[in-house]
């Protein structure tokens, strides 16, 4: 499909496009013929960022479309073909500041995502210009996954930072060649380059040192708490963040001096393609030398959108900008690097930053805190956790079982996940358990709690899904609720019921959670061992106990062992042994049968909120709980008949 610019008469502000089909493969199938649509001029919040390919395309390039190879005068700039490919960048802006109760910013209206386009030419590599498409190209973006423009005739303004269509270009958009794209990495060890910038003799309030203690722990007084060690911590040093090395490069510092004037509603922008000029000249191509980059630049007035602005980053990139004292913001330096990371923003409600469990919500300015980690919805989408990383979905219900604190990730075992992740048709359910403690110790919300979010569809090929926080259930004195609901789940018509029943400190600090299906034939797994026992003699089932079986089906119960047992010889095999918490619970169905007074080895019953599980061992030895506890009736009582004297 071709997009060309018609310059008719038109009232000012608004651009007209025509949009024709052509031999090549058509991006809107429903549209049969040319039509012209209007619309308003955009503001650079809504304009497209590009990643420039080339200048020119080459007879060997795999981007459709013919590109011409000479170029024309216009003023003091250059006609010329244009390959760019489609990056997004999320801004920050200026009255983006912490409220006085929670600390988190003040509106939902303070940030925005806009399009840049970054050149990948010899002359100018990495170089960003803003510029103007119609909606539904813009629109038309999100079903490629590294959408790529090829442009016929454009010109690039470095003092505007516009790349400008030239009348009747056509416009095709293709998906790039992956050799094309720097990705950033969620695991390894990369070299990090903070570039510390003075625009014509105004420098950032943050001193080299200071920049080097807040990003990397290092210089003469070292910050405790940085972006290097947060991201250690989080990620169980599996993704190392380090100082670049080089000439003219401290503790991972280099200074960057500008004394040309940049002017206009994107001057930041145009002072970026200044320092990216001076840095690659030093220290050779910045996206294929470090990992990440990050600029931090002066309070100098600098404008993004015509905006004062904070901060901002690439998605699924190397680049993170700064504005002043916020290179210095352990939550903006996450939050932006996270972004690099290709994590989205983190909701609540309306607010697209309303989550402030961890750093995709609001941010501070505080140094050096707040050290929290990310929501289980950007957890799983890291990776650092996935081999205690558990997925259900409607047949593994009813599921009990563990949910480990993910700040004690390596002291778990595979039976003790860290997130889970419940599968509703479309649309995902995550949870984790936000233990206020460790690197997690000044998680903003909901401390102590298991968090429910929900992320808003698979994202769309470029960038990651928001999320949305749910709710918070917990046993503690800051909950307000110990269960919760997911209406009609999987179109059963039926909610899902989540309890958290009890909490374990560790290491590692666990909650058991009991997860079913309200639809008269599921129970709350909650009550193993904790109500009176329904089994009457040794030789009957047990249906108030519940039994661990593996990780992915979580606890059971006598009549799903029943069941499966029904089919094949393998659970009997497997679970009905001496010692397993099956055989205890399931005698009938195990073929357990037995008239000796013995105490059950391994079987456990409740005593109380202090006592907790407790044997027959324990019961043995101390008589005043005999007398409490050995009534029929009594899970006490069943299991341990020797001790209670059953037979006498």
């Amino acid at each position: 499909m071709l997009f060309q610019r018609d310059h008719s008469a038109r009232p000012f502000g608004v651009k007209k496009f025509i949009i024709c089909t052509s031999s090549r493969t058509c991006l809107f199938p429903d549209l049969q013929q040319c039509v012209t649509f209007s619309f308003m001029n955009v503001t650079p919040l809504f304009l497209l960022v590009c990643h420039l390919l080339s200048a020119k395309v080459r007879g060997e390039s795999s981007i459709r479309g013919t590109q011409k190879e000479e170029q024309h005068t216009v003023g003091k700039l250059q006609e010329q073909s244009v390959v760019c490919m489609v990056e997004q960048v999320d801004v920050k802006f200026s009255n983006y500041e912490p409220s006085p109760s929670n600390d988190a910013a003040s509106t939902a209206n303070d940030s925005d995502s806009a399009f840049l386009c970054v050149t990948d030419q010899d002359n100018a590599a990495d170089q960003s210009f803003v510029i103007d498409l119609p909606p539904l190209v813009l629109e038309n973006m999100t079903h490629h996954e590294h959408p790529v423009l090829s442009i016929s005739d454009a010109v690039l303004d470095n003092e505007a930072v516009q790349l400008s269509v030239i009348k009747d270009a056509s416009i095709d958009i293709d998906d790039s060649p992956s050799q094309h794209r720097s990705l950033a990495s969620a695991t390894g060890t990369g070299q990090v380059l903070v570039l510390r910038i003075t625009y014509r003799g105004i420098s950032p309030s943050l001193s080299a040192d200071q920049l080097a203690s807040r990003v990397f722990g290092l210089g003469n007084n070292p910050e405790r708490h940085s972006l290097s060690s947060q991201i250690d911590a989080c990620s169980f040093r599996q993704l190392q963040l380090r100082p670049a090395e080089g000439d003219d490069i401290v503790n991972g510092i280099a200074e960057i001096s500008i004394d040309k004037r940049v002017a206009g509603s994107n001057s930041v922008l145009a002072l970026d393609n200044l320092v990216v000029a001076n840095a690659t000249r030093r220290f050779g191509r910045l996206s294929t030398q470090f990992a990440h980059v990050l600029f931090v630049f002066p309070s100098a007035g600098l404008l993004f959108g015509g905006r004062g602005w904070l901060a901002y980053a690439y998605f699924n990139g190397w680049r993170s900008v700064y504005n002043d004292k916020w290179g210095g913001s352990l939550s903006a330096l996450m939050h932006e690097v996270g972004h690099n990371l290709n994590l989205n923003h983190a909701g609540r409600g309306s607010q697209n930053y309303g989550d402030v469990t961890g750093y995709m919500g609001w941010g501070t300015s505080k140094i050096g805190a707040p050290t929290s980690c990310f929501n289980a919805q950007k957890s799983w989408a890291l990776g650092w956790y996935k081999d205690r990383s558990l997925s259900l979905s409607l047949p593994d219900f009813p599921w009990g079982g563990q949910v480990a604190f993910f700040g004690e990730y390596d002291k778990t075992t595979p039976d003790q996940p860290v997130i889970l992740s419940l599968e509703d048709g479309s649309k995902r359910f995550f949870l984790q358990y936000n233990r206020a403690k460790g690197m997690n110790e000044q998680t903003r919300e909901f401390p102590n709690q298991v968090v429910l979010v929900s992320d808003e569809g698979p994202g769309d090929g470029r960038w990651g899904p928001q999320s949305r926080l749910e709710g918070a259930i917990g046993l503690n004195e800051q909950s307000t609720r110990r269960n919760f609901r997911i209406q009609n789940f999987e179109a059963s018509g039926f909610p899902l019921f989540i309890r958290v029943c009890d909490e374990v400190e560790g290491p590692p600090d666990l909650v058991r959670l009991s997860i079913h299906l309200e639809d008269g034939t599921q129970s709350d797994t909650c009550n193993l061992n904790i109500e009176a026992s329904a089994q009457t003699t040794p030789c009957d089932d047990d249906f108030s106990a519940v039994f661990f079986v593996d990780p992915n089906r979580g606890y059971k119960d006598c009549g799903w062992l029943a069941r499966v047992m029904a089919k094949s010889d393998f659970w009997s095999e497997a679970l009905c042994q001496e010692g397993h918490e099956a055989y205890n619970a399931c005698a009938e169905t195990c073929g357990k049968c037995t008239d000796k007074c013995e105490d059950t080895t391994g079987a456990f019953f409740y005593v109380n909120a202090r006592h907790g599980n407790k044997d027959c061992e324990w019961l043995s030895t101390r008589t005043p709980w005999r007398e409490k506890l050995c009534h029929e009736g009594n899970a006490a009582y069943a299991y341990c008949q020797e001790s209670c004297n059953v037979c006498d």
